[in-house]
């Protein structure tokens, strides 16, 4: 069985302009993680009155594909 725990955090960052995004995330801490990978995803909750990112970025682009994987796949399976 793998082991998990929930944390929440809250999280800011100032844009270029200098208008503040802040949000709140919520993740699931297991012992899959090996170095920066962590195939357990996380939640984002962004402040009231912060907008998203992508609201004030270039019209245009689009995600042609998205691939996972992680170092030790043995490990996550």
């Amino acid at each position: 069985m793998y082991r998990h725990s929930i944390e929440a955090q809250d999280g800011s960052r100032a844009r270029p302009g200098g208008r503040m995004l802040k949000w709140r995330t919520l993740a699931v801490r297991s012992d899959l993680a090996r170095g920066d990978v962590d195939p357990i995803p996380f939640f984002i909750q962004r402040a009231p009155g912060s907008i998203h990112p992508s609201d004030e970025s270039p019209n245009g682009c689009e995600i042609a594909a998205f691939e996972c994987g992680h170092p030790e796949p043995k490990a996550s399976s």
